[in-house]
């Protein structure tokens, strides 16, 4: 390891042999060629020289005030971590997980081994998979409405105004817990993220855990599903799959 460099590392992968680096895209803009690191029998650590001067603690501060440097980062994270998915079992790394050498990187993975053995056996042929549900937007009425006969009708007219406002209608939070409690089957496990106070029209956004094996089961679903929903206006999506970023932690 040169002087004045750190060891960036990608994440964890489970793998008989060695993998083939060589032919994984390129990382984080100004990183080191990627290499395989050997933790233990059949697992590698994904990592790459980090020249402290951009990847040291200050310059990583001052980047996290630039929206467009964080994305190129997280891009260039995302690709090498996607690329090895369908190569073995992988344990995916926050974006800037840096050590001092390659030695403290992989004696951490060593020290860490009760978790990381965990860690493996839950992930061990599966990936994260996202889905959400939005409701389309609705043209405006083409005729002015009727004045309201009561006041109670004016009432309810008012309710229905702030829903369409939000992009909700009467019944759509029923819909998405049904979808994800009948998608959630499909799935070992299941985290619904919390919708933000502006999400707008979007009214469920989550990531499934799945079995590899049960993907055509997961996306006949999704698409019948799908089907349902776009009568009612709603917009069904599956994204993935993803490296399971969203399950390394505490199980769900």
């Amino acid at each position: 390891m040169k002087a004045g460099t750190a060891t960036y590392v990608y994440g964890l992968l489970e793998r008989k042999t060695r993998p083939a680096v060589e032919r994984a895209p390129a990382g984080l803009p100004g990183v080191g060629p990627l290499r395989a690191l050997p933790v233990a029998d059949g697992l590698w650590l994904l990592a790459a020289p980090a020249p402290l001067a951009r990847y040291g603690e200050e310059p990583i501060e001052r980047g996290l005030r630039d929206l467009d440097w964080v994305s190129a980062c997280a891009l260039g994270h995302e690709r090498v971590a996607e690329h090895f998915l369908d190569q073995g079992t992988l344990l995916p790394m926050k974006l800037f997980t840096l050590f001092t050498s390659d030695e403290a990187a992989v004696a951490q993975s060593k020290g860490d081994s009760k978790r990381v053995a965990r860690l493996r056996e839950r992930l061990r042929g599966r990936v994260e998979w996202g889905i959400r549900m939005r409701r389309r937007e609705e043209a405006p009425s083409a005729r002015p409405a009727a004045q309201a006969r009561s006041g109670l009708e004016f009432l309810q007219r008012k309710a229905r105004a702030r829903e369409l406002a939000r992009g909700e209608r009467s019944g759509d939070r029923t819909r998405a817990e049904a979808t994800l409690k009948s998608l959630r089957t499909l799935s070992v496990a299941a985290v619904r993220k919390e919708l933000p106070a502006e999400a707008g029209r979007l009214l469920l956004d989550a990531v499934l855990l799945v079995d590899r094996a049960k993907t055509a089961a997961l996306r006949r679903a999704v698409a019948q599903r799908a089907r349902a929903l776009a009568r009612e206006g709603v917009e069904l999506v599956l994204t993935g799959p993803w490296p399971a970023y969203h399950f390394l932690e505490t199980r769900r």
